[in-house]
């Protein structure tokens, strides 16, 4: 990697960054109310009821698959296991509230991993042979490992499981229908009842267990959109993709079974601008607009330069970073990712007025 060449547009970025103007308006608690009340009922409600509803395709299509139910082939069940993945790169950024539950997110999508955990635990549950009924009635207290997404795909696109004579689809059948019981508990417990999670951020108090004020439930969201860039960098990115074509270690990429590494960066990077933009509502940047619109601009061009690289990728990251001729837009994404999220760190948290503690992995 050519760390003295930086791209023309990521240049102009950190140039816009270190110009931004300094001096933030303060913005009014009504001001974070406002874009809560629309982040909770524009974008994380939709993004659960959507992940709610495709889990519950996916349980459908691994249960008629797995019975041999006509029409339900091998091609339609992968179709829905990406659907469910996609619904949960939409909306693994919302780190708090009921997803934190019980365990739920690490239950749900439990990465990264070491030594390929959940392909050794899947293959232990397969073997032990275990009656179906019962595998299905304990599932949602195993190995966290073997509950949700990464255990679906290892089912899903190893041949060993599926084939014919295979003993994979009682895991498969148990495992889906677990990842829609955790989807649908998750939604519920956001919008019903007087205890709602929706409820409680829109009437923080210090009487609140999670909130003590409006700034205390944006801070919720940023931190969110911080993370996950931080994720996309430390983890999907900068230890796949190494420091040349010769160095790359696809062993460690995302999703590599089912070939969505570079599927996933896209999806997630799409459900942060929409945190950012909003989604026909208030977003983060209208309170950045408030407090500081050079910062505004910049952050909508981060955004969509960020994006119109990614997809220019061709192929799976592992792969393309691996390929000389396909590398560069690769890299490029890299060092946009990581200017991206300086400049939350830096610019954005401090124009918007949070104190934010940021995660173990942020070592910049």
């Amino acid at each position: 990697m050519n760390r003295a060449f930086l791209p023309l547009a990521l240049i102009g970025l950190l140039v816009l960054w270190a110009t931004s103007d300094s001096h933030a308006q303060e913005i009014a608690p009504a001001d974070y109310a406002r874009v809560n009340a629309a982040l909770v009922e524009t974008h994380a409600l939709p993004r659960y009821e959507r992940l709610a509803t495709a889990t519950d395709a996916f349980a459908g299509a691994a249960e008629a698959f797995c019975t041999g139910e006509s029409g339900v082939d091998q091609e339609r069940l992968r179709a829905a296991f990406h659907d469910a993945m996609d619904a949960w790169m939409g909306v693994q950024h919302l780190r708090f509230g009921p997803v934190d539950s019980r365990m739920r997110g690490f239950r749900f999508y439990f990465w990264p991993q070491a030594r390929n955990k959940v392909g050794e635990a899947v293959a232990k549950l397969v073997a032990a042979d275990e009656d179906d009924a019962a595998l299905a009635a304990r599932i949602g207290r195993t190995n966290v490992a073997v509950q949700g997404l990464l255990a679906a795909e290892v089912l899903v696109y190893d041949d060993r499981y599926l084939g014919a004579d295979a003993k994979g689809c009682g895991l498969l059948t148990a495992v889906a229908a677990n990842m829609h019981t955790m989807a649908a508990g998750i939604l519920a417990e956001w919008w019903e009842g007087g205890d709602a999670f929706a409820q409680l951020m829109s009437t923080p108090g210090p009487d609140n267990p999670h909130f003590e004020d409006h700034a205390a439930g944006t801070l919720a969201f940023f931190q969110g959109l911080h993370d996950s860039l931080q994720l996309i960098y430390d983890i999907n990115l900068k230890p796949v993709i190494g420091e040349s074509a010769q160095s790359v270690r696809p062993v460690l990429a995302e999703s590599r079974l089912s070939g969505r590494s570079q599927r996933n960066i896209v999806v997630t990077l799409e459900a942060l601008q929409a945190l950012y933009l909003g989604e026909g509502s208030a977003g983060l940047g209208d309170l950045t607009a408030v407090a500081d619109p050079k910062l505004d601009r910049l952050m909508r061009k981060a955004f969509r330069l960020t994006l119109a690289t990614v997809q220019s990728i061709e192929g799976p990251v592992e792969q393309a970073a691996a390929d000389p001729t396909r590398r560069p837009p690769v890299e490029k994404l890299a060092k946009q990712v990581q200017a991206l999220k300086q400049i939350v760190r830096d610019r954005l948290a401090p124009a918007l007025g949070l104190a934010v503690g940021f995660n173990a992995l942020d070592g910049d």
